[in-house]
């Protein structure tokens, strides 16, 4: 009966630490995908800037990224809800697990624009550290933001591009 109790009380641990690890996984997805909302945000008002003369490109661009926006927001709350569920309740715990993210590629351009929206929020958080994500940048900052970004981007391509081809000569 000893041993029962104590791999019982392992069994317990191993499962509490599963479903630990479970919730900061899904976490930790909440987080990508708040930055990723983020970055589309960033993606579009730079665009806005960019287009600002040409209101029915911006319009064309607008309407896409809300749609996207709008699935990120909307999966977003959802995680939320099943992560504080799992906390609350110990039959839900499961939940975590089996949560996923839906997918965005639908877009053709979505692996392009979700690389640059990334790049977006890493250049934000440099050129902009501490300031609030809910303040407006002016035309100003968006259009230094998009400067310094594309700069970053081609950085990225050519060192993607640097890497494919030492691949192909080894």
């Amino acid at each position: 009966m000893g041993d029962d109790g104590f791999m019982g009380s392992m069994t317990t641990r191993g499962s509490r630490q599963r479903s630990a690890r479970k919730a900061e996984r899904l976490s930790r997805m909440i987080e990508l995908y708040e930055n990723l909302l983020f970055g589309l945000t960033l993606f579009s008002d730079c665009m806005a800037a960019y287009y600002q003369d040409q209101p029915n490109i911006f319009t064309l661009n607008e309407n896409t990224f809300q749609d996207i926006k709008r699935r990120i927001n909307t999966a977003i709350a959802h995680a939320r809800e099943v992560l504080q569920k799992a906390g609350a309740d110990g039959a839900t715990k499961a939940e975590p697990a089996r949560f996923e993210f839906p997918s965005f590629t639908d877009h053709p351009l979505i692996d392009r624009i979700m690389e640059q929206a990334q790049i977006l929020v890493g250049t934000f958080e440099r050129m902009f550290p501490g300031r609030s994500r809910s303040d407006r940048l002016s035309h100003g900052e968006l259009v230094s933001l998009m400067v310094e970004a594309m700069e970053q981007f081609e950085l990225l391509k050519t060192a993607e591009r640097i890497s494919n081809f030492t691949k192909e000569i080894n």
